[in-house]
């Protein structure tokens, strides 16, 4: 004989299972729990300790800052050999201006090859030869010259040419376009040779 059932009031909402509460027992993973704020007084642990929420800031702001500087170069580096030609120059003129006093003579030679990659683009060589009046102090100038440009985040290598007192300085900049500098001291007067060469552009 079928017990007897209490009749089901029609407002209570109805406990038949569905099929998500049906799946609920064939989870993949384990229900995690979001981590929570320690009480007062207990120690922080797992994502919440501040050494880790520390380092995970620090990482992404070095992140962030790699992007923007990767974006910020590619946007301003010339393209073309017009342009790559004149970043080159000008980072020559600027090194010229440098020197203590003019120099006696200037004279400029350049040359224009394909790039190393073998692709149809090409790049741009300048050799400016400066021959400085007497009294020019090659030694004090280098020391200036790396000290003014390694405050500017330049890469600066200074070495030593020969048993006359010769100096090659060798500079690279956030461009990554090198520029070089060897001084040679003579009978004749000391001459500064510049040589820079530009980044690959089209024509």
């Amino acid at each position: 004989m079928p017990e007897d059932r209490a009749p089901r009031d029609p407002q209570l909402p109805s406990r038949e299972p569905t099929a998500a509460s049906a799946l609920d027992g064939f989870r993949l993973l384990p229900r995690r729990k979001l981590p929570v704020i320690p009480p007062k007084g207990e120690p922080w642990a797992g994502l919440l300790r501040p050494a880790t929420l520390v380092w995970l800031g620090i990482g992404i702001v070095l992140v962030v800052a790699v992007v923007i500087g990767l974006t910020t170069s590619r946007s301003s580096a010339p393209t073309t050999l017009e342009g790559a030609t004149a970043e080159a120059t000008a980072q020559a003129d600027e090194l010229t201006a440098t020197l203590p006093a003019p120099p006696v003579s200037v004279q400029d030679s350049s040359v224009v090859e394909p790039c190393v990659d073998e692709s149809d683009r090409r790049q741009y060589e300048l050799e400016r030869v400066l021959t400085m009046a007497p009294g020019f102090d090659p030694a004090a100038w280098a020391a200036s010259v790396s000290d003014s440009y390694g405050a500017k985040g330049w890469s600066v290598v200074t070495e030593a040419q020969g048993d006359d007192g010769g100096t090659s300085i060798r500079l690279i900049g956030l461009n990554l376009v090198p520029l070089t500098a060897i001084v040679s001291p003579g009978d004749d007067g000391t001459t500064v040779t510049l040589r820079s060469i530009s980044r690959c552009g089209t024509a």
